[in-house]
């Protein structure tokens, strides 16, 4: 969904357009402000500050956070997660997860280094199964993942 609003920023107001993307996990939407910068804007699931993608918590993702969620009564509390990294030769793996059970299954919530969501999987039959994931078209994360998160949950037993 797509809407005009109006930003309050550093005594200054500026015509945005709002687009929310879908994330199970946290809010986040896509900024494009009147002098053609633009951004994506989400939640931090471990603080509830606002992150700017790729420039992590600073004051125009705080604005852009009271604007979008400001009207929002509910307070969802911190949740920790588990970081993982790890360098090896042929390029560094660095994600987050949160680990919970639903209706007998154990998933793990996968998020980027930057704290973005990125996929959920869950394993049934012992095969791993991707239950939902962030809208690709928005962001272009690496798609390796999907295979090499799986292989470190298994063979660390996270």
């Amino acid at each position: 969904m797509n809407h005009a609003a109006y930003l309050k920023f550093e005594n200054t107001t500026s015509k945005v357009m709002i687009e929310e993307i879908y994330s199970p996990i946290h809010q986040m939407v896509h900024v494009i402000f009147e002098d053609g910068y633009e951004n994506i804007f989400f939640s931090d699931i471990e603080t509830r500050e606002w992150i700017e993608q790729d420039l992590g918590v600073t004051n125009l993702a705080k604005a852009v956070g009271m604007l979008v969620s400001g009207s929002r009564t509910e307070k969802l509390p911190p949740q920790k997660m588990v970081w993982y990294h790890e360098n090896n030769a042929a390029k560094p793996i660095h994600f987050g997860y949160l680990k919970y059970n639903n209706c007998g299954n154990t998933f793990y919530a996968i998020f980027a280094s930057n704290k973005r969501y990125m996929f959920t999987l869950f394993r049934s039959n012992n095969l791993w199964k991707v239950l939902s994931h962030t809208n690709l078209h928005s962001w272009n994360f690496d798609l390796d993942y999907f295979q090499e998160v799986p292989f470190i949950l298994d063979m660390y037993k996270l």
